[in-house]
């Protein structure tokens, strides 16, 4: 089995939010698409601080050009993202990938969707050789590292309900 055999629950419940469903559908406000990407920024600077470099990893600089293209304000720090921080800051560096694993992986797989749906300058979601960046995030990560990827997961809907929220706002 490969490591995707071994998650396919916790994926299917991140997909299951509100959130994705709002992608899907074309209904996602763009402040609430912003502050998502606000907050993924603020992770994966926190990830990328601690990992290794990795050629065509990096995203926070693209993900904060693609918040200054919105000229958008009042974007939020959710109280998932705080607590998922403190949490990557004191993670044994051997377990990074695995969250390394769940974001960006995400990001090469479903970008082209993403692009296709949202209509926002998506600089973030490109990769100049896709293929290449997942062999080596793959290698990375192994069988060993199943349950804290799923804790990436767990992470990653928490945050995601917690948008769901502020998309139950939005629709009052």
């Amino acid at each position: 089995m490969v490591i995707k055999d071994y998650i396919i629950e916790k994926h299917k419940e991140a997909e299951g939010t509100l959130f994705f469903k709002s992608i899907i559908e074309r209904k996602m406000p763009n402040q609430v698409w912003y502050n998502f990407l606000f907050n993924k920024m603020l992770i994966l600077s926190c990830l990328e601080e601690k990992i290794e470099y990795i050629e065509g990893l990096s995203r926070v600089a693209k993900l904060r050009d693609d918040l200054l293209s919105s000229r958008l304000q009042n974007l939020q720090i959710k109280k998932t993202t705080f607590s998922y921080i403190d949490y990557l800051r004191n993670l044994n560096n051997d377990f990074l990938f695995a969250h390394v694993y769940v974001w960006y992986m995400g990001d090469l797989n479903g970008g082209k969707m993403i692009k296709k749906i949202i209509e926002a300058q998506h600089t973030n979601l490109e990769f100049e050789d896709s293929e290449t960046l997942k062999k080596l995030i793959l290698d990375k990560v192994d069988i060993n590292m199943i349950d804290e990827i799923n804790v990436c997961f767990d992470w990653v809907t928490k945050l995601l309900k917690e948008f769901d929220k502020e998309l139950l706002q939005e629709s009052n």
